[in-house]
C-alpha cells in the first residue's frame, strides 16, 4: 500500500531537504528589508551591500527550494 505522504527523495536525517530550505529565504528577506531600512537612515554603503548580500542568498536558496520541491513531486 502507497503512503500518501511520499518520501522525499533527497533528505538529511529523514527529514526532506527542501522543508530546511524554506526558512532560509524567509529570513534573508525579512533581513533585508531592516538593512534597508537601516541603510535608509542612516546612508551607509554597508547596509545596502549587506542587503544586496542577503537579497542574493534568498533568491538562491529559494531556488534551490522549489527545484527539490519540484524533483519531489515527479517521484
Amino acid at each position: 500500500m502507497t503512503s500518501p505522504n511520499p518520501r522525499s527523495t533527497a533528505s538529511i536525517a529523514g527529514h526532506p531537504l527542501h522543508v530546511m530550505l524554506v526558512p532560509i529565504p524567509i529570513v534573508c528577506f525579512i533581513a533585508t528589508l531592516i538593512t534597508d531600512i537601516a541603510y535608509w537612515q542612516t546612508a551607509k554603503m554597508l547596509w545596502s551591500d549587506l542587503s544586496a548580500w542577503l537579497l542574493a542568498a534568498g533568491v538562491i536558496v529559494s531556488i534551490l527550494a522549489a527545484v527539490d520541491r519540484l524533483q519531489q513531486q515527479h517521484h
